[in-house]
């Protein structure tokens, strides 16, 4: 499971993932709910998590499902549907995407996605915080 962009594997949104996750497993399905690097309870700081970093931890979790797992299903939230959609596309072990809420793109008009004080400021310092999460230029940018 890929979780969107303000939330952790054991919290997300009404606790989707948690509730998803049991969901699963009460049907005998393995599923990982992962933090990637900076997110949540993992080792890291968020104000360093970039797109590409999340695609990277992303992609090392796939790897090692694909050593335990027949099937590889993706489930992704927000931007973890993005995520999940540039890792099926290049790994053909990953069978099936389920897409919940995703984000379309081009991401052309942050302008739009912030206050104008945080967009001055994300302008101006290069990191502002949106929602008590701090958020870098770069993983605008990417």
């Amino acid at each position: 499971m890929l979780q969107g962009f303000y939330s952790s594997t054991h919290v997300g949104p009404a606790r989707l993932y948690v509730q998803f996750g049991r969901l699963l497993a009460a049907r005998g399905i393995e599923a990982l709910r992962v933090d990637p690097c900076g997110v949540g309870d993992s080792d890291g700081e968020f104000e360093r998590t970039t797109y590409a970093s999340e695609l990277d931890d992303y992609r090392i979790v796939v790897a090692h499902a694909k050593a335990r797992a027949r099937r590889i299903v993706l489930i992704g939230h927000c931007l973890g549907a993005g995520l999940a959609v540039r890792i099926a596309a290049e790994d053909p072990a990953v069978g099936r995407l389920l897409l919940i809420s995703p984000g379309c793109g081009p991401f052309s008009t942050p302008e739009n996605h912030f206050s104008d004080a945080e967009y001055e400021e994300l302008a101006r310092a290069g990191h502002t915080v949106r929602k008590a999460v701090p958020i870098a230029r770069e993983f605008v940018e990417a």
